[in-house]
């Protein structure tokens, strides 16, 4: 079984990307191999969320974003 470090470098352009930015862009929009398919959109769709999930999560446990807050950002959203 491949180690976390080995994943990240393989998977997530970790040592690759120059920037926090990039690395995070690269791993959400481009597939590793081949060419893009119906279940890459798929999978693009599911990674950005959980990504974008992961980091409101982390900012409100944080005091970074409040409950109000993050409802109007959600409300924006659904708009």
């Amino acid at each position: 079984m491949a180690q976390r470090e080995d994943i990240l470098r393989e998977k997530t352009y970790k040592g690759d990307a120059e920037t926090v930015y990039q690395r995070v862009y690269y791993t959400i929009t481009e597939p590793r191999t081949g060419p893009a398919s119906s279940a890459d959109d798929h999978m693009r769709r599911h990674r950005m969320s959980v990504a974008v999930a992961r980091l409101f999560e982390r900012l409100h446990e944080k005091g970074v974003i409040s409950s109000e807050d993050l409802d109007d950002i959600l409300f924006e959203v659904v708009m």
